[in-house]
């Protein structure tokens, strides 16, 4: 497991969180589950293996 420290957008990090909580309540562990998500979308949406 890997730690990351990164400056994000006071805005979007919020709405991000808004986001996870209302789909889900924003559990222990429902932030790192719903970023792990957006990373590999990102990663299947834009990777050079899928063109």
């Amino acid at each position: 497991m890997t730690q990351i420290t990164a400056n994000l957008d006071d805005r979007l990090l919020k709405e991000f969180r808004d986001v996870i909580y209302n789909r889900s309540g924003l559990r222990k562990g429902d932030f790192k589950k719903s970023l792990e998500a957006a990373i590999t979308e990102y990663i299947t949406k834009y990777s050079n293996k899928n063109s």
